[in-house]
């Protein structure tokens, strides 16, 4: 041991430095110390019911092949045991660091530990989530904690390394690590507190030029960590009702994966994952679906198919039928309510189909469309999908996939009658939500819309 200190005592500058290398050596065995005792723990908890299964002869050989809870509970607090030391040593001072390098290799650089951090991020909030639920109350609280004061300080160590050498690079690991735990727990405002500061420091970055305090900067190069974050936050941006945001988020973390057919299984299940959202946030903020999305997801193509069909010919009464027809997994995906905001898209259509029939008339003013008029084309395009949807279900009677929810007659009725008050108040909500450029005479009973760009987002392209 005293060789090997001589010989690297060469290596150390100033007593300082070499006061920090040896604290550094002292925490990492610390570590090493604190990850021994957790697994023997553990290992010990697993195997005791064993033990007294194997004692007692009336009982069954089964009982020991499941681990019991306090092997996950133990697990769980030993991570959390390890990872104080580990965060402790990873923040600490390193200008003991020469600034040697050996390549693309990370080993000798400041962050050559970095590893470690994306393991330990990882691994927590999996073994988290098996422990009991005072355990996992208890570990949310301390790593929420813990994690918050090792992000602020990742985001400020080694300014004047590159990305690839630095610990700023495991910042957005740490960011990710939050949100698993936080969006698992559904606490979504500490989840929108996170994303919306992760957008602040971008946005002081870039307004200042100071690199150093970056997140997304330095971690560009850790694909999986910039498809995590990205899809957080689309879903978070999904449940503010911030649908464009949402649906850049998610469509950046769809391209970043592997295209189908390759990759990992676990990729590729992320990939479907996202898909699925990224499909909610386009129909919700009135985009169309990239093509290749629905050739490729036969499960996006067997559910979306009917809403966007309802949606492009302006029934608002096929829409809600295709949105109840799968209600039970849209409930399950968090969704449901989400899609029935896009049910205004249809009367959007709606109108801009009546508009556009009022032109072809000779003599007829377009920019003023009757409430009875648009009313009585909801009824005709009502009937026209009842009519459509019955001829299918009559050709599929014998092979029926799609599970529909039973309706009553009289529901059924209600839903296919509009009144000229409910067309107005649709309508105003077209009008309030900037999707009609218009107004509503009541008096006249007349929309009257504006003569040089009524539906100004669909003259944008919306792939």
């Amino acid at each position: 041991m005293e060789r090997v200190e001589s010989s690297h005592s060469r290596h150390r500058g100033t007593p300082s430095c070499c006061a920090d290398d040896v604290k550094e050596r002292q925490l990492y065995v610390d570590v090493m110390v604190r990850v021994a005792v957790t697994g023997a723990l553990a290992r010990y908890q697993r195997m005791e019911p064993q033990n007294s299964h194997n004692n007692g002869a009336s009982e069954s050989n089964s009982g020991g092949d499941e681990p019991p809870q306090r092997y996950f509970d133990t697990l769980a607090r030993g991570m959390l045991h390890v990872f104080e030391a580990f965060q402790e040593v990873h923040s600490m001072r390193r200008t003991h660091y020469t600034p040697r390098r050996r390549g693309g290799s990370t080993v000798g650089t400041v962050g050559w530990d970095t590893l470690l951090l994306l393991h330990f991020v990882h691994r927590i909030p999996r073994v988290a989530r098996d422990a009991s639920e005072h355990v996992i109350d208890e570990a949310t609280g301390q790593i929420v904690r813990s994690w918050r004061k090792l992000l602020l300080s990742l985001q400020t160590a080694d300014p004047q390394e590159s990305p690839e050498h630095s610990r700023r690079r495991g910042a957005l690991a740490v960011c990710n690590g939050l949100l698993s735990i936080l969006f698992h727990r559904y606490n979504t405002h500490q989840c929108r507190v996170l994303v919306n500061s992760v957008a602040q420091s971008e946005k002081i970055a870039e307004s200042t030029g100071d690199w150093g305090k970056s997140i997304l900067r330095p971690a560009q190069h850790m694909i999986a960590e910039v498809v995590n974050f990205c899809y957080y936050k689309g879903r978070i941006m999904l449940y503010d009702h911030r649908f464009e945001d949402a649906y850049d988020a998610l469509r950046k973390a769809y391209y970043l994966l592997p295209p189908p057919g390759e990759g990992t299984e676990v990729q590729q299940r992320n990939k479907q994952r996202v898909r699925f959202y990224l499909t909610v946030a386009g129909v919700v903020h009135g985009k169309v679906v990239p093509e290749e999305i629905l050739r490729t997801d036969d499960l996006i193509a067997f559910v979306f198919m009917p809403i966007f069909s309802a949606v492009q010919r302006g029934d608002p009464h096929a829409f809600a039928n295709a949105v109840d027809a799968f209600g039970t997994l849209l409930r399950k995906r968090g969704v449901f309510f989400l899609l029935q905001r896009a049910k205004l898209y249809c009367f959007l259509v709606l109108l801009a189909r009546t508009q556009t029939a009022l032109g072809m008339c000779s003599g007829v003013d377009n920019s003023r469309v009757p409430l009875p008029v648009l009313t009585a084309a909801y009824a005709h395009v009502v009937d026209e999908g009842r009519k459509a949807a019955t001829a299918q279900t009559g050709a599929a009677a014998s092979h029926q996939k799609r599970p529909k929810r039973h309706r009553e007659e009289n529901d059924e009725n209600k839903t296919s009658v509009m009144t000229d008050d409910e067309m107005t108040w649709w309508t105003a909500k077209l009008i309030g939500s900037g999707l009609v450029r218009g107004y509503i005479s009541y008096e006249h009973k007349t929309i009257v819309l504006s003569r040089q760009t009524p539906f100004p987002t669909l003259g944008i392209a919306t792939t």
